[in-house]
């Protein structure tokens, strides 16, 4: 089996043999399971996240006086 030469769908059908062998029927559904497309807006509720971090300036800054000492 070349995976070079195979198309997207061969790939997926080789791919759930191989999980279904290893896993059986049940191990498989719970892995695609964990696979499925996540919901919401990743790079907007990174900003939340990051809001009260610092910036890449004042990181360095703060290196750079930790250093000078």
């Amino acid at each position: 089996m070349n995976i070079r030469n195979m198309t997207d769908e061969e790939i997926y059908v080789a791919g759930l043999k191989v999980l279904s062998e290893k896993l059986g029927a049940a191990g498989m559904i719970r892995f695609l399971r964990q696979c499925e497309p996540a919901t919401g807006n990743f790079t907007e509720e990174r900003k939340e996240w990051i809001a009260d971090e610092p910036d890449i300036r004042t990181i360095a800054k703060r290196i750079q006086r930790t250093h000078q000492t």
